[in-house]
């Protein structure tokens, strides 16, 4: 391996390199501005914002994991929480909100993706009043005749030799 000689080197090739990387550089930069403007305009265009006033109930998402327990099985969202202020346009001010105990509540700054809003399970809709929809027909298929046939041999039995003939 040869010293280094810095007479060896021209200046002027010195500073084709620097203009180059110096090109290379601001290149990057333009096309990364791109990119990320690109990305703005896309989770712009969906975004919907999403503002919680002090007083609101929320729930709040903490993911939990537990040994030999399987996570899609565990609770995601803990609450009630209570708003208590907004820190910035994605940061709340939560305090635990259970009006029966009156021990020091929690409070914690969380991030507006983490909440959901909290309706009281008393005021839902009960899903008993609703009578279910009668209209709704499942196709029959060979398999389903079949069954029906060695449990009903009335009229459908005449009925599905004529569809397995056709079909």
């Amino acid at each position: 391996m040869l010293p280094f000689c810095p007479n060896d080197f021209d200046d002027n090739n010195i500073t084709k390199i620097a203009a180059r990387a110096e090109e290379s550089r601001q290149l990057a930069r333009v096309h990364t501005l791109r990119a990320q403007d690109k990305d703005r305009r896309r989770y712009d265009s969906k975004h919907q914002m999403v503002s919680y006033a002090p007083g609101d109930l929320v729930w709040i998402y903490t993911p939990v994991r537990k040994v030999s327990l399987s996570e899609k099985r565990l609770r995601r969202y803990f609450g009630p929480y209570q708003v208590l202020r907004r820190l910035s346009a994605v940061t709340y001010a939560v305090q635990d909100f259970d009006p029966a105990s009156r021990k020091r509540k929690l409070r914690e700054v969380v991030h507006v993706l983490r909440m959901k809003p909290y309706h009281d399970p008393a005021e839902q809709i009960e899903t008993e009043d609703i009578p279910p929809k009668e209209s709704y027909k499942v196709p029959i298929t060979r398999s389903k005749i079949k069954t029906l046939e060695q449990n009903d041999s009335g009229a459908l039995s005449s009925f599905s030799r004529g569809a397995m003939q056709h079909a």
